[in-house]
């Protein structure tokens, strides 16, 4: 039986890093908007997908490892192995590439700092976070 109180964290800190990724990116469909803050965008948007699968495992019963948390590389394929019944084989393997891209684009965006990440990294690490939240949150 899942910890609730462990599972309703990891949403809770999901929720967060979502909307700080959409509040350190700006208003959609706007270009005044100083766009100096991309690389936390990409960072707090993967901490959001990663969140968000924590939680979605953890309700999932699936244990984590002894140091509590899964580790950043493995995720994508804990998430595609322990979800693929749930989810369908196809949905489970966009999701394991989606966060596979996320994880990458995050280690340049907090690791390399003489990386260009640009506004469509950003952009396309928004849309992959809420990939992630629409398909886990469905089931």
């Amino acid at each position: 039986m899942p910890d609730e109180r462990l599972t309703t964290a990891w949403r809770d800190m999901a929720q967060d890093n979502c909307a700080t990724a959409g509040a350190l990116y700006g208003i959609p469909g706007r270009h005044d908007v100083d766009r100096e803050h991309l690389r936390s965008v990409v960072s707090r948007a993967y901490y959001a997908a990663y969140a968000m699968i924590h939680a979605r495992l953890l309700e999932s019963g699936v244990t984590p490892p002894s140091r509590g948390n899964f580790s950043h590389a493995k995720l994508p394929v804990v998430l595609y192995h322990s979800l693929e019944g749930d989810l369908g084989g196809a949905i489970a393997a966009t999701l394991w590439h989606v966060v596979d891209t996320l994880y990458k684009l995050r280690l340049v965006a907090d690791y390399d700092p003489l990386a260009v990440v640009d506004d469509g990294d950003a952009r396309m690490c928004l849309a992959h976070k809420s990939r992630v939240f629409k398909e886990l949150k469905r089931c």
